[in-house]
């Protein structure tokens, strides 16, 4: 349901589009903006860092990269995570349409990140996760390229720019819609910027498809057509490149056959096209990558010690250095007693374990819950 949503609202109906002008100079037109400002209200309601990220190409102004991040406990260590998906539609100068709602390619992605970012904000990582809804994808990759090169960087400690060594990986979200009966029903294809099917992020992928999703797979081939080839080749599009980062594409099996990419038939109004079942599967494989990856920090583990003549309860339990816990505690269970805050405890020994004392002796009953921040 909260996939439906997300894809539903961004403009994926006949005649509408995301694409930008005719006239030069080109600028976003028909619904392009009013997506993109749907993603960041979606984003920031999440509670995650969002920033519009803004660039232009020759005869094109006035496009905006979506970033929003997902802060973990301790990036210089364990690193970033990047999963993207572009919010733009083909229009009529990069194919022969001029509205075509790209509900599959590639609203389906997009709606795909916003439920991992919204699952998953509402947990502790050690890794920063930055979700980034790409511009300008169907134009050439403008928008990927222009984060790469502008926001990270191949030398360590650049003000303001990411070290594209700690990026331990990027998954583009393109096409995750079309699920056509037949042999190849509820199957993903996984590509590179190479042909190398071991590296991590496409083995540790085609692992959580599988256990989180239920969902077979191909991994094999190289394509660097979406917005992980920038990512794969450190911003300098061509041969030769090293490509530091270990980056993918999670695209529909059927892709190949689906008979209304970029054309007007894009649409979430052509009959037995979306499947949001498969698409939500798509996505749930893409959120286990994270958690697995990613170094989900686990709730608390709780334990309660009452001393034999005291009045005191000592609550103990298991933590993760640098996560901040909060212990709160009510008198019942039913009614209107609400949870108050014993306090806020951050765990800077290196420690496993908390401890916490609150005084008992004036009630008969308390309730005790942790919560990570």
């Amino acid at each position: 349901a909260d996939y439906t949503y997300f894809h539903t609202n961004l403009f994926v109906h006949s005649r509408q589009n995301r694409g930008f002008s005719s006239t030069y100079p080109r600028v976003p037109a028909n619904q392009h903006d009013a997506a993109r400002n749907f993603i960041y209200s979606c984003f920031t309601n999440m509670g995650l860092s969002t920033t519009l990220d803004p660039f232009g190409f020759p005869g094109t102004t006035n496009c905006n990269n979506v970033v929003a991040v997902k802060a973990g406990l301790n990036p210089s260590n364990d690193g970033y995570y990047v999963v993207g998906a572009h919010y733009d539609s083909v229009d009529a100068t990069s194919s022969t349409v001029t509205n075509c709602p790209g509900a599959d390619d590639n609203a389906s992605g997009v709606a795909g990140m916003l439920e991992v970012a919204r699952v998953l904000s509402a947990y502790t990582f050690k890794a920063t996760i930055l979700f980034i809804a790409f511009d300008a994808e169907e134009e050439g990759l403008y928008g990927s390229e222009h984060y790469v090169a502008d926001s990270t960087s191949s030398s360590p400690g650049s003000p303001g720019k990411i070290y594209r060594g700690d990026i331990r990986s990027m998954i583009s979200m393109d096409m995750i819609a079309y699920n056509p009966a037949g042999a190849n029903y509820n199957k993903a294809w996984i590509l590179g910027g190479n042909s190398i099917p071991t590296k991590p992020v496409r083995t540790n992928l085609a692992n959580a498809l599988v256990r989180y999703a239920g969902l077979s797979y191909e991994n094999s081939g190289a394509d660097n057509a979406s917005d992980h080839g920038p990512f794969y080749f450190d911003g300098t599009y061509g041969a030769g490149n090293t490509g530091r980062i270990d980056s993918c594409l999670l695209i529909e099996y059927n892709c190949d056959y689906n008979t209304n990419y970029h054309e007007k038939t894009d649409s979430v109004d052509t009959p037995a096209y979306i499947d949001y079942a498969f698409a939500a599967k798509m996505t749930k494989g893409v959120a286990g990558y994270l958690c697995s990856q990613a170094g989900l920090v686990p709730p608390a583990s709780a334990s309660f010690l009452q001393p034999p003549a005291g009045t005191n309860i000592v609550m103990r339990w298991d933590s993760m250095a640098g996560v901040v816990q909060q212990v709160e505690y009510r008198d019942a269970l039913i009614g209107p007693d609400a949870w108050s805050v014993l306090g806020t405890y951050t765990n800077t020994s290196g420690a496993w374990t908390l401890t916490v004392t609150d005084r008992v002796d004036a009630v008969s009953r308390r309730y005790y819950r942790v919560r990570s921040w």
